[in-house]
């Protein structure tokens, strides 16, 4: 194996999702993803297309469910009618910022971010930054 290659593979093991993880569709839409926070095992939906990436949050109604965008690390809130919680993760799961109860018409990005958990905004403990996160499919 090549430097080059050994670099590549060693990058691999370092995130938090495996690149089959970002592109395996099958388990996406019955929300069989789960993601583990220190321990804490919760699911979440996974969006990994670019029109489910840009709808986002966008016309839902308010719910209690995670959504994961990846790849990203720059979302809006126009349009928006409820506050949202979004959190900027790094591609090794490292929670990098966090902010709570974001209004609509705005704007956020974070240089260095992999991926996006946003849910429309809860009391109570979430994701803070410095969290690690590590994602997988459940076999339930």
């Amino acid at each position: 194996m090549s430097g080059k290659a050994k670099r590549r593979e060693q990058d691999r093991r370092r995130l938090a999702y495996s690149a089959k993880l970002t592109k395996d569709r099958r388990f996406g839409r019955q929300g069989r993803w789960v993601m583990s926070l220190n321990g804490d095992v919760q699911r979440f939906e996974l969006s990994t297309s670019v029109p489910e990436r840009m709808r986002g949050m966008l016309f839902r109604k308010p719910d209690e469910v995670t959504r994961l965008l990846v790849p990203c690390h720059d979302i809006h809130t126009f349009g928006m009618r409820h506050e949202l919680d979004i959190a900027f993760i790094s591609k090794t799961g490292q929670v990098l910022e966090v902010h709570r109860k974001v209004a609509g018409k705005r704007r956020l990005k974070r240089k260095g971010a992999s991926m996006v958990a946003e849910r429309f905004s809860q009391e109570g403990d979430w994701l803070k930054a410095g969290d690690l996160i590590r994602l997988g499919a459940s076999y339930e």
